[in-house]
């Protein structure tokens, strides 16, 4: 009777020790996934070329479709107003998140480099 209480005792606590990794291994994940997925300037320091390629595709769309036509000097008619309001507000924020991403990107890069300089 000793042994097997002694035996459940032991399971319990492998049991126990076992469930305690598992945790600390799920908290280690959600801190990489909070500090590279939901992070856009991890983005933007693993993969620079393709973000600032995109960054100025969008832009280049964005000018297009805000762009008027000579034909179109004369004012929309009052419905459209809104729903280009809405586009060109949307346009610029996501331009203005982008360049202050990409900014802050080549700040960092630049204080790397010359935190590097000092230290050689």
């Amino acid at each position: 009777m000793n042994e097997s209480l002694e035996d459940v005792r032991r399971d319990i606590e492998n049991i126990r020790s076992a469930i305690g990794e598992k945790i600390e291994k799920i908290e280690d994940k959600i801190e990489t996934t909070k500090n590279t997925t939901l992070n856009p300037t991890y983005y933007l320091k693993t993969h620079p070329w393709p973000i600032l390629g995109g960054i100025a595709l969008l832009s280049c769309l964005a000018g297009r479709s805000l762009r008027f036509k000579r034909s179109e000097i004369i004012p929309p008619p009052a419905g459209n107003g809104l729903v280009g309001s809405a586009i060109g507000s949307v346009a610029s924020t996501l331009l203005n998140a982008a360049a202050v991403v990409a900014a802050n990107y080549f700040r960092d890069r630049l204080a790397e480099r010359r935190d590097h300089r000092d230290d050689c």
